[in-house]
């Protein structure tokens, strides 16, 4: 998800920017949320697989200034939230291939050349779009997160997010990794990314919630108490994959590889876990037990053999010069594992 703002605090200032920075052959939707304004551009989607999405479709506007506002001649291309405007000039073109237009309002003249157009709730000044009934379209699962699911870039390899490993696992849908480093279930909602998330999610996708690693830490920013704030603000979540017809999963943190003399793996993420898995059951949440399921495996492979799991090089590693011994953060074997424990949860909890 890229984010597009005018002021310089998001990803973008300018749409057509943003579209152009895009690859031209990605197999999965590429989200652009475009924040609250009036944009004066004359946008062209000429790539596949892009999401335009806009904050609120009365206050987030095209204006093409007597030029045409938007108009879109690639394939797959969905459009939602947004108003269309151009004095004197075309708010919208469509000439692409199967092409959603969602809660849109059109204020101008529209022009259609070939192609299918799918119309949800829009609404226009001029003629309409001459639109069919959309297609079923294949769901997307967002996964909202921290530091052990996030993606990382190859600079930081074989340092790999589990959930940046399930993009290869999954085959019945796309899976959309808004998991940033650093948060908290509090801090990810403070920074807006949840009601970002939310403007993303349709019927018949589901939410990933995976939070406790940060919660834990003492900064004002991040802190969440246990059986208190904690499941306030993993309430918030669950509320708004509800509102949008999606379907919240909560997820435990995984293990960290900390052993005891014994060699026993220890528990390190105190009362979230717990926590979580009694939300879960008053929500009538779906729950994958990360923590128990991970801690298992880690334990199997004990203290040596588990280092193979997470993100451990020598002296020399071209992306880790000094060296690196991390028992939190994966490396690409223990990534795509991991992903692989939550497949299999998610299966089983389907039965």
């Amino acid at each position: 998800m890229y984010i597009i703002t005018k002021d310089g605090s998001g990803d973008f200032t300018s749409i057509q920017a943003a579209i152009d920075a895009m690859p031209a052959d990605s197999a999965a939707p590429i989200i652009l949320l475009v924040r609250m304004e009036e944009y004066h551009e004359q946008v062209l989607v000429d790539k596949d697989n892009i999401r335009l999405i806009g904050e609120a479709a009365r206050r987030t506007a095209i204006n093409g200034d007597g030029g045409c506002a938007l108009k879109v001649t690639a394939s797959h291309v969905e459009v939602e939230n947004l108003t269309l405007r151009s004095q004197g000039g075309q708010a919208l073109w469509a000439a692409g291939e199967h092409t959603t237009w969602r809660n849109v309002q059109v204020q101008g003249a529209v022009v259609q050349e070939g192609g299918q157009q799918y119309d949800e709730g829009c609404t226009y000044q001029e003629e309409p779009l001459r639109a069919e009934t959309p297609a079923p379209r294949k769901p997307t699962w967002f996964l909202c997160g921290d530091s052990t699911m996030c993606d990382y870039t190859p600079q930081e390899a074989p340092r790999t997010g589990w959930g940046q490993a399930l993009k290869e696992l999954v085959q019945e849908a796309w899976v959309e990794n808004c998991a940033m480093s650093g948060r908290s279930s509090k801090s990810f909602v403070a920074e807006k990314r949840l009601g970002f998330v939310e403007l993303c999610l349709r019927k018949g996708d589901k939410l990933l919630i995976q939070f406790g690693h940060n919660d834990e830490k003492p900064d004002v920013e991040r802190a969440t108490v246990a059986r208190v704030t904690y499941p306030e603000y993993l309430n918030m979540y669950i509320d708004a994959a509800r509102r949008q017809g999606a379907e919240p999963v909560l997820l435990t943190s995984i293990a960290r590889r900390h052993f005891d003399e014994n060699g026993q793996l220890k528990h390190t993420h105190g009362d979230y876990p717990p926590a979580m898995r009694e939300l879960a059951a008053y929500r009538g949440v779906r729950l994958l037990d990360m923590e128990k399921a991970t801690e298992a495996l880690v334990q199997s492979l004990g203290d040596e053999g588990s280092k193979a799991l997470y993100n451990w090089q020598e002296v020399g590693h071209p992306n880790y010069p000094e060296g690196v011994q991390d028992n939190t953060h994966l490396c690409y074997t223990g990534a795509v594992r991991m992903a692989q424990i939550a497949l299999e949860l998610m299966e089983k909890s389907e039965k």
